[in-house]
């Protein structure tokens, strides 16, 4: 399985198999978000058979579909409610991984710098290059507070 650690309760990859769901079920992930809509491509497995799947591994799924480069602040919201317990392990993919590296690096906003969360991709290895200006803008205009967690 081909994924990225961004952190010990977080990782990210493109689209999973039903195999690869229960290597992450046995990994100890307690949640996957999938970001993907419904027909983005003809081999694609449907949101409601992931669900009964990661459902029946034990796992709880959450769906938070979003399009490249389009992070309504609905959509960050759910994303940042599903990942801020820091017992749970989570898991977050879309067709190529990019879309839920996104999504996190926007849900951190609210904790972390921009540079912070830069930082950290950087150590994973992710470029997030294409958002960069939407998280120092986020900072600039105060929409987040930094806060501890």
């Amino acid at each position: 399985m081909n994924y990225t650690k961004i952190n010990d309760n977080f990782s990210i990859s493109g689209a999973l198999t039903f195999a690869e769901l229960a290597e992450l079920q046995q990994q100890g992930v307690d949640v996957i978000i999938n970001s993907r809509f419904d027909g983005e491509d003809a081999k694609q497995i449907s949101s409601r058979q992931y669900q009964n799947e990661v459902e029946a591994l034990g796992m709880k799924y959450v769906k938070v579909p979003v399009k490249s480069l389009v992070y309504p602040s609905q959509a960050i919201q759910r994303f940042s409610e599903t990942i801020t317990k820091p017992t749970l392990k989570v898991h977050a993919f879309c067709r190529s991984g990019k879309r839920v590296a996104h999504l996190w690096a926007l849900a951190q906003a609210s904790y972390r710098s921009p540079q912070a969360i830069i930082d950290i991709y950087a150590a994973a290895g992710v470029d997030i290059g294409a958002i960069v200006q939407q998280l120092q803008d986020a900072a600039h205009n105060n929409r987040y507070t930094f806060q501890k967690r």
